[in-house]
């Protein structure tokens, strides 16, 4: 069995409030990376930053 499967068989045995704290940590994993990159210079383009705010409407998709 691959690792894609049973991460997807892992996932669907969550509660939404399990799936919706996974997420909040993800995403303030996400936020501090940026934050770091930020901080040290590093120049994110618009592009990477708009992408990352429609990862919480894939994951409501998918919970669907």
């Amino acid at each position: 069995m691959s690792n894609e499967s049973k991460k997807n068989k892992n996932e669907k045995k969550l509660t939404k409030e399990q799936q919706l704290l996974k997420e909040i940590e993800l995403l303030s994993a996400e936020n501090a990376y940026l934050k770091k990159l930020r901080a040290s210079g590093v120049n994110i383009p618009s592009r990477l930053l708009k992408q990352n705010t429609g990862s919480s409407t894939n994951s409501e998709k998918n919970s669907n």
